[in-house]
């Protein structure tokens, strides 16, 4: 069974130091000077390979600007990792720019070193033709210094609209993560003093502490002059008879009023 084409990724990694310099790395196994790249683990995507195989050859940590060239070329069977000798197995490769931000280089089994050159020096270097079209087509553009990300099919809100629903201007409490919620839990976290009130709430001082200790060592609310039971709350009769002889202990917890029902 003829084996599959091959699927690799890369980048064309540079840094300027007042010189815009191309980072080559040099393979003693091949005997070449080449872009670094590699190939795909399985479910792997190409630009994760990319960045993955970036690091693991150069030891950079790079940030990744545009999309180059994707290039396609064969590669001999025992080359590419398969056991079918004698056959051409079919290999891409896609790159993209990356700009250097950090890290040093060591040698390992798969590249022996590393070179920085300029723009002309490292076209000269490289050993396969189709390396210099990924280089031609990084110099095709001006170098990108910043990068804008596009979202598609996403909705925004007006600031305006997230105030007037919320009444908050801004979340004072620094473990709360700034979420929409509605006007009910807005005027919880008013009480809580979670959050600032705008608006005619503004000049409403808020019932509770807004130190780190109130947030931490807060307790349920009982009223001082009503003592706490067991009776079960409920609703209708039994609960307003509840509620009309609370204090008076005529009412023992675990028992209800007797009466005749409605």
């Amino acid at each position: 069974m003829r084996p599959g084409p091959i699927r690799a990724a890369g980048g064309v990694v540079w840094r300027d130091d007042g010189t815009l310099r191309i980072a080559l790395i040099y393979r003693a196994r091949y005997d070449d000077w080449t872009l670094p790249k590699g190939k795909l683990e399985h479910g792997e995507r190409e630009l994760d390979a990319a960045v993955r195989e970036v690091r693991e050859e150069t030891g950079a940590t790079v940030a990744v600007t545009r999309r180059l060239l994707a290039i396609e070329y064969t590669v001999s069977a025992g080359r590419g990792g398969t056991d079918h000798p004698g056959n051409d197995i079919p290999k891409t490769v896609q790159f993209w720019a990356m700009r250097y931000l950090s890290g040093e280089f060591s040698a390992s089994a798969e590249v022996d070193d590393l070179v920085w050159l300029p723009l002309d020096d490292a076209r000269h270097r490289l050993t396969h033709v189709v390396d210099r079209a990924v280089l031609d087509s990084f110099t095709a553009r001006p170098v990108p210094q910043s990068v804008v990300v596009l979202v598609r099919h996403a909705k925004a809100g007006k600031r305006s609209h997230w105030m007037a629903m919320t009444g908050c201007a801004r979340w004072t409490r620094p473990d709360v993560v700034r979420r929409a919620v509605s006007r009910r839990s807005c005027r919880r976290s008013r009480r809580r003093g979670w959050c600032q009130p705008t608006g005619r709430d503004a000049c409403r001082p808020s019932s509770r502490s807004r130190t780190p200790a109130a947030w931490t060592s807060r307790s349920p609310r009982r009223s001082p002059t009503r003592p706490t039971s067991s009776v079960r709350m409920g609703h209708g009769r039994a609960a307003r008879d509840r509620e009309s002889h609370a204090g008076c202990g005529d009412l023992q917890p675990g028992h209800r009023r007797a009466g005749p029902r409605r």
